[in-house]
């Protein structure tokens, strides 16, 4: 390459690096200089910030001078700008609300509960936490799913071991069968049903040691009347505790961690669809936050809940599959991992579940009231049939009883702080929580 050539391209290149720095807005809370997650900016289109606090200006159109910018982010004072004071920003700061971390307590007096009273079932015949779990008909089906037993005090596996069954529990007998179907050993993965068959999709698999972890690439498809299963190793969305949703004839699949650095996870911005009646993927646009969640699809939008990134709080986030807006809907002054979720369509109300907490969400008032629940799990699954909710698995610390159901009843439980899978069913009446005690998170909808 000639000197000359050479030389232009370096100029070209640091020409198109200010170009694209001056494109980039970075928004950062007033009080303190953090970055703000999921700010959504409004102009002539609209956006939301990264994981770094930053838009960029071509996403929300070719502004003119007059042009009016709205700057909105939950717990935050809405921030209005004209297009000519947007185009000299590079940092913009928005004030907190003085009353983010609130609640609002309601007088005990007026309730006949304390806490969310709940009705004990026949539980699973297996122990699972980080499972797959699906409505269909009057049967719950729970697939996979981690069955590790691990000494939390000194971060040491006593047994390490993801699940391949398919438990089916009925609803109208209270009783649980397992299926004769192995599915692939997984956990961390999501299933979705549509047309008669469960998709099995992402999540991770032990190598046969088990000391190494692998990301499941295997899309299994199971057709219930037929008791068949099909696979295929082509699924592109590599990842765990992703975020999916069925709408229509696909499954909409989004975020989720993809891998490890120095013990730090890596998450991914990529969205991808799966054509259920060809069995293609298909890569969309991405979206600007990269997380961990759970999701649950209702009507055309994809609910997300997980935890604000570094912060302790959690976070409601929608994404709209027709128009492809994201968007923060609420951040929760509490911190959330990966939390059980199921929708009441007659209340038209989004239930979250996780440790002892409860929270129902109304999706038109957009207010949330939180329940103390006497229940102590973690990454449960949760379904909604009629109005009741079934809280099923989880993991759980010092249960004796299901390190003996796991390990046998020779083995000594070691009474240090153990975590092991649990096989519980739980039923909560959706009616009881208008009688319960609760806590009203302030209203945050923009």
């Amino acid at each position: 390459m000639s000197q000359k050539r050479f030389l232009c391209l370096c100029v070209f290149g640091f020409i198109l690096g200010l170009l694209q720095a001056q494109d980039k807005v970075r928004v950062l809370d007033g009080k303190n200089d953090t970055p703000l997650v999921g700010v959504n900016v409004v102009a002539v289109k609209s956006t939301v910030t990264d994981e770094e606090g930053f838009f960029h200006l071509e996403n929300i159109g070719v502004l003119s001078d007059s042009d009016t910018i709205t700057l909105s982010h939950i717990g935050y004072e809405t921030k209005k700008m004209m297009g000519y004071e947007m185009k000299k920003e590079r940092v913009i700061y928005l004030i907190p609300r003085s009353y983010l971390i609130e609640e609002i307590s309601v007088s005990k007096e007026k309730f006949k509960y304390e806490s969310v009273v709940y009705e004990a079932l026949t539980p699973l015949k297996y122990g699972v936490y980080s499972f797959g779990a699906t409505l269909v008909g009057d049967s719950i089906f729970v697939i996979g799913g981690d069955a590790t037993i691990k000494d939390e005090s000194y971060s040491h596996y006593i047994y390490k071991h993801n699940s391949g069954k398919l438990q089916i529990y009925d609803i109208k007998n209270d009783c649980w069968s397992v299926s004769k179907t192995k599915f692939s050993n997984r956990a961390n993965h999501n299933i979705h049903y549509a047309k008669g068959k469960i998709y099995v999709l992402g999540g991770k698999r032990l190598s046969p040691n088990p000391e190494k972890e692998y990301l499941n690439d295997l899309v299994e498809v199971y057709d219930i009347q037929q008791e068949l299963l099909l696979s295929s190793n082509s699924n592109p969305h590599q990842a765990v505790d992703f975020a999916s949703g069925l709408y229509e004839d696909a499954i909409i699949v989004m975020n989720g961690a993809i891998r490890k650095h120095k013990d730090k996870k890596i998450h991914t911005h990529k969205v991808h669809l799966f054509d259920l009646n060809t069995g293609y993927w298909y890569e969309m646009d991405t979206v600007p936050c990269a997380y961990e969640a759970t999701a649950i699809a209702v009507d055309s939008v994809l609910y997300q809940v997980g935890r604000v990134k570094n912060q302790a709080m959690g976070f409601i986030n929608s994404y709209h599959f027709l128009s492809g807006i994201y968007r923060t809907e609420a951040i929760l002054p509490f911190l959330l991992e990966r939390p059980a979720l199921a929708y009441n369509e007659e209340k038209r109300t989004l239930y979250i579940y996780e440790r002892s907490m409860l929270l129902a969400y109304d999706l038109e008032t957009k207010e949330i009231c939180r329940y103390r629940i006497d229940l102590d799990l973690m990454y449960s699954q949760m379904v909604c049939k009629g109005n009741y909710l079934y809280i099923i698995g989880g993991k759980v610390l010092d249960e004796d009883s299901e390190f003996k159901k796991i390990m046998g009843e020779e083995f000594e439980f070691p009474g240090e702080v153990i975590s092991v899978p649990s096989s519980s069913l739980f039923r909560v009446d959706v009616n009881t929580l208008a009688s319960t005690k609760f806590n009203k998170v302030p209203d945050r909808s923009l």
